[in-house]
């Protein structure tokens, strides 16, 4: 992986945890917790499941540097 494929991963990954955290109003070390980014994830980035609101989140990040 180059420089900017590594960039764009951590990024894509940062992003992923950011939107769980502000969607779910869940702490920032949840939220990186809740990532399972990679390989062989099929697309998913970050799942996480709240039992007090009976909500799973599933969520997909792209990070396009223009």
């Amino acid at each position: 992986m180059n420089e900017e494929q590594r960039g764009n991963f951590v990024l894509t990954r940062s992003l992923a945890a950011f939107s769980l955290a502000q969607i779910a109003a869940i702490d920032d070390s949840v939220a990186a917790d809740a990532i399972v980014d990679g390989s062989q994830d099929n697309g998913i980035d970050a799942i996480y499941y709240d039992p007090a609101e009976n909500v799973c989140y599933v969520i997909q990040s792209k990070w396009i540097n223009s």
